[in-house]
């Protein structure tokens, strides 16, 4: 592929992603279809299949899309205040988009067995966020903002179990949690 025909499909690429957050924020998870996803994009869903050739696959790429969108301008706290504070934004912001929340459950459900498309993505995105916790809280130690006695792996595991546990106590109440 040329990078000319790269920067051509972009724009088709992004459009059906842009149509499948539409049809996430409309319908949620259960009731999304990339035919649903094609119209708010206003594509072809036939014009969408050659991106995405399923309903899994075009979710796959807008789980990371849109955690990509809101995750990328927080990433920084974790420098600058520690891993708790990144994942208590992280928490918050996607608090925001409860659309978001309930594609992310679908995702680490999917993930669980192989035969979903997109589960090894959904796998291996999981385990970067993780490590990317664990990284942080190796850095927090470091840096003085966690003590030194903590081990940053057991550590990374519990910060994940309440921050798992959260999104979804959030997703089934209505009470805010943080």
């Amino acid at each position: 592929m040329t990078s000319q025909t790269a920067a051509e499909e972009e724009g088709p690429r992004t459009r059906a992603v842009n149509g499948a957050i539409t049809a996430l924020h409309d319908g949620g998870v259960t009731r999304f279809t990339l035919d649903i996803a094609a119209g708010h994009a206003g594509m072809a869903a036939e014009a969408v299949r050659e991106f995405f050739p399923t309903d899994g696959a075009l979710l796959a790429a807008t789980v990371e899309r849109w955690t990509q969108a809101i995750s990328a301008q927080l990433v920084p706290l974790i420098a600058e205040k520690g891993t708790v504070a990144y994942l208590h934004a992280l928490m918050a912001a996607h608090a925001e988009e409860p659309a978001l929340m309930e594609l992310l459950a679908y995702s680490l459900a999917s993930a669980a067995d192989p035969t979903v498309d997109g589960a090894d993505y959904y796998r291996s995105a999981y385990r970067q966020f993780r490590e990317s916790i664990f990284n942080g809280l190796v850095a927090d130690v470091r840096d003085g903002r966690e003590p030194a006695t903590m081990d940053p792996v057991r550590g990374a595991r519990q910060l994940l179990a309440l921050y798992d546990g959260l999104r979804l106590q959030a997703l089934l109440t209505a009470t805010r949690m943080w």
